[in-house]
Parts: structure tokens; C-alpha cells; sequence
């Protein structure tokens, strides 16, 4: 009796031991990936950048009204803003067309709260209630990305200044709604190939329209004894700049798992 147990104890071992091997398997084909913008947030201030609520502190801290039209920014893998051409400044009610000039860079990330660091340059010239003008302006604004709401928050700094009427402050809090092709969420789409050492190529998705897409190659190995795929996907060609790792597991239906992710994307840093 004794040895009959003995011998069922050491089939079930084997067993076991059968059925986590028969688990173990390296990722091959498309694997597609969610993250929204809580778990990993990622912003995109690809787009037109149109502050609200800012106000320009005239004579007895009057507040004037101060608004951009026109001014895009392009935000680079590495997470360089930049952005250069026409656009229009308003100024209490009143159009200026401006040529313009956006330097800056996005950071945090992970376990920090998403930040943006842009200055926007402008000059040119019109007619300012009335009077004609020629205006310059520089303003900095430090803004950090609210999940909850969708919108970035923080400070706008710096000074306008006008032919006819002096130079004047700007330091006010304002918002700043995501481009309309960004909502801080994204995909990645793997194509796996199992090769001795892992390969193939990826991109990641900005969402939610998914009109702008980070490509480039996939590396990696897979652990047997781990069951783990460890794929790292660097940025190529145009969208040089960008790198994030994904540790894939096995679920208990044998497709790939995502057990942890980092990187950094945008020049901000992705975590889960």
C-alpha cells in the first residue's frame, strides 16, 4: 500500500511537470498590447497647442485677454518639442499674425506625474485696439498632465510686449487640452519572430485615433525555465529616439501575458 502512494504521488509530479513544459513557448506572431492613461499614461502634444484661460497682467493687474491660433508643435520620440511658422496671437479681441518659434521638451513619467517644458517665441504685427502695433512675445509654460481630466495644468510665464502700449507680464495658471489625436492612452504591436535569439519589428499606437505610430525592431530572448519572453523594442529610422521592454508570460490558455513593462517613450517613462 505504501508503495502504491508512493508511485501516484510520483505520477502526479510528472505530470505537473509535463503540463508546465507543455506551457513553455515563445511568443510568435502579432502581439498587441493595451495601456490606457492611468497605468501608463503617455502624452502627445503632436498638434495644435491652444492654452486656456490666459490673461495678460496689464496696468493696475488688469487682466487681458491672451490667445494663440495656429501655433503647432511637433513633440519628437526623444521627447524634443519644437515647432516653427505662422500663426496668430489674439489680444483682447484683436488678431496679430505672428510668425512663431516652439522649443521644449517632455518629461516624468512612471512613477512621477507626466510634465511638459515649452517655450513659445512669436513676432509680428497689426492692429491692437485699434492701434497699429508691432509685438513680441515670449512665454514659458510648465504644465503637468492630469489623467482624471484629460488636460494638462499649470503655469504660463513670461511677457508680451507691444509698440504701442509698453512691455507686460504674463504669469497666470492655465489649462491645456491634449491634441485632438491624443488622449494619453496607447498600443504596442509586436511582430514576433522566434528566431534563436528573438526578432521581428513593433510599433506603438498613439491613441485614440492611432493617426501617428512609433515603428521600429524587436530584440530579446526567451527563458524556458522562467517561461518568459523578454522583448525590447528600440525606435529605427524616423522615429529613432524611443525604447521599451516587454516581459511577456504564458497565460493558462498558452498566449502570451504581459507580466511587466518599462521604457521610455516620448521622453517620458513607462512603467506596469
Amino acid at each position: 500500500m505504501i508503495k502504491a502512494v508512493r508511485k501516484w504521488f510520483w505520477l502526479v509530479g510528472i505530470l505537473a511537470l509535463c503540463g508546465r513544459a507543455g506551457l513553455a513557448q515563445v511568443p510568435s506572431g502579432q502581439v498587441s498590447l493595451s495601456f490606457d492613461n492611468t497605468t501608463a499614461p503617455l502624452v502627445d502634444m503632436t498638434g495644435e497647442f491652444s492654452p486656456t484661460n490666459q490673461v495678460i497682467i496689464g496696468a493696475g493687474g488688469q487682466e487681458v485677454p491672451l490667445s494663440f491660433s495656429g501655433i503647432l508643435v511637433n513633440h519628437k520620440p526623444n521627447g524634443q518639442l519644437t515647432g516653427s511658422g505662422s500663426a496668430v496671437v489674439t489680444v483682447s479681441g484683436s488678431p496679430v499674425a505672428v510668425g512663431y518659434l516652439v522649443t521644449g521638451k517632455a518629461s516624468g513619467g512612471g512613477t512621477k506625474a507626466n510634465h511638459i517644458n515649452m517655450t513659445v517665441q512669436a513676432r509680428g504685427s497689426g492692429t491692437v485696439s485699434g492701434q497699429e502695433t508691432r509685438l513680441s512675445m515670449v512665454i514659458t509654460y510648465n504644465l503637468t498632465y492630469n489623467p482624471t481630466d484629460v488636460v494638462l495644468e499649470g503655469t504660463s510665464r513670461g511677457s508680451v510686449t507691444m509698440s504701442s502700449t509698453g512691455k507686460s507680464k504674463v504669469n497666470a495658471p492655465v489649462g491645456v487640452p491634449l491634441p485632438i489625436a491624443s488622449n494619453g492612452s496607447w498600443n504596442a504591436l509586436l511582430d514576433v519572430v522566434p528566431f534563436k535569439n528573438i526578432g521581428g519589428s513593433g510599433q506603438i499606437f498613439i491613441l485614440p485615433s492611432a493617426s501617428r505610430t512609433l515603428g521600429g525592431n524587436l530584440s530579446g530572448s526567451f527563458s524556458p525555465g522562467q517561461n518568459l519572453s523578454k522583448i525590447k523594442l528600440t525606435g529605427s529610422g524616423a522615429t529613432r529616439g524611443f525604447n521599451v521592454q516587454f516581459n511577456l508570460g504564458v497565460n493558462a490558455q498558452g498566449e502570451p501575458e504581459l507580466e511587466t513593462m518599462k521604457g521610455r517613450i516620448l521622453g517620458q517613462n513607462v512603467r506596469q
